[in-house]
């Protein structure tokens, strides 16, 4: 026979890991050296917190603690 007390409920702070997209300036002679010029610390952030959610990952990557 099964205990009719249902279980208590608890608060949890759930982290959903995310992908972000930055967008930098940066001159270079082609698209592969500016990927690897920014890639190297060079560049300049377009608009600063101005990041563009692009998606979430998996839910089998995110986390979850009680808080």
């Amino acid at each position: 026979m099964s205990d009719p007390t249902p279980t208590p409920k608890k608060m949890f702070a759930v982290f959903v890991r995310e992908v972000h997209v930055q967008k930098y300036l940066i001159e270079a002679t082609n698209e592969s050296a500016a990927i690897q010029a920014v890639a190297d610390g060079e560049g300049e952030i377009v608009e600063e917190n101005g990041m563009e959610d692009s998606h979430s990952l998996d839910p089998d990557l995110w986390t979850a603690e009680a808080v």
